[in-house]
């Protein structure tokens, strides 16, 4: 390609729920530990990230089987991963995320699960994941300023 236009990505635009799930994997298994609804503004023809509501959707079986067949696929991922989807009539996976996403920091808020520790589990066997309790919370996404 010449000019502009190859510095860009170009793909259709999904309408559709912004979902990313927070997951644990290792050696082609993967733990789900909850599902998070992204919201976003419009700005300049850009989406610009608003906030995370996590731990939004309480029924986490639609995804396991996802999880299941990313696990399989990628059998090298290894501990926390974050995968964003769109949710319209299907799941589209937009991005597997090997590394602490911004739904991580309400995690624990969310579950009193605390991420850290079961990543070190996972050296050992299977992370230990039961929620002491089980609640949304709304994370602010940091707004960047830029000087004109």
């Amino acid at each position: 390609m010449q000019g502009a236009i190859a510095e860009y990505v170009i793909q259709p635009h999904l309408q559709g729920a912004k979902t990313s799930l927070s997951c644990l994997f290792k050696q082609g298994r993967g733990w789900l530990v909850c599902a998070n609804l992204q919201r976003f503004e419009f700005i300049n023809q850009q989406y610009h990230l608003i906030n995370i509501v996590v731990n939004h959707h309480p029924d986490l079986g639609l995804y396991q089987p996802l999880i299941d067949k990313i696990a399989q696929a990628l059998p090298e991922l290894w501990g926390y991963a974050g995968i964003d989807l769109i949710e319209n009539d299907r799941l589209w996976v937009l991005e597997i995320n090997p590394r602490l996403t911004t739904s991580f920091v309400g995690i624990y808020d969310a579950l009193g699960i605390n991420i850290a520790e079961a990543v070190l589990q996972l050296v050992h066997g299977d992370p230990i994941l039961n929620p002491a309790y089980n609640r949304p919370i709304t994370v602010q996404a940091q707004q960047e300023t830029h000087a004109s």
